[in-house]
């Protein structure tokens, strides 16, 4: 995307952030289904964390339409749309390996009608990593695992739960 820079501080689990127009990191919004998802602790999103499993879309919204969301969306606002699970049931299992003791691999299920929908993914990065430091021999590995869910269900005529849950470690 034109005025969006991507960097990554380090191998792989290390802080990436995401830079547009100009402005700092923190000065972006991530959301993930309309759910706010920047880091309370250092008022950024860090984007080494995400995992494209199961994703619909990633919208960008920049420019003077950014401030709708606050002050702190002045470099723009990143909105990313999982798959909502409607349709017949998909069941998706794809697995990859690589250097440095890598190894990556996703499971992901949904399905459903009109009534009820629901969509589930499981995703787990391992490396080894390589050695960043210029002293020292140890390998700076990271481990990175994310459950994602969401679903809904249809009540009534006008009434509508829907439900979004996730968790990465």
């Amino acid at each position: 995307v034109p005025g969006a820079s991507v960097s990554l501080a380090g191998s792989p689990g290390a802080l990436a952030q995401v830079r547009m127009r100009g402005g700092e990191a923190n000065h972006t919004i991530v959301l993930i289904d309309g759910i706010d998802i920047t880091s309370p602790d250092i008022g950024e999103t860090d984007f080494s964390t995400l995992v494209t499993g199961g994703l619909s879309r990633i919208e960008v919204l920049r420019g003077p339409q950014s401030g709708l969301y606050g002050s702190n969306a002045l470099g723009g606002v990143i909105n990313i749309v999982t798959k909502g699970g409607r349709g017949p049931l998909e069941l998706t299992l794809r697995s990859e390996a690589g250097s440095f003791g890598t190894f990556d691999y996703a499971l992901r299920a949904s399905g459903g009608n009109e009534q009820a929908w629901g969509s589930f993914s499981y995703h787990e990065r391992h490396t080894r990593g390589f050695n960043i430091a210029p002293f020292g021999i140890e390998d700076d590995g990271a481990t990175l695992k994310t459950f994602h869910m969401k679903g809904g269900v249809r009540l009534a005529e006008g009434l509508v739960v829907d439900f979004t849950l996730r968790q990465t470690d």
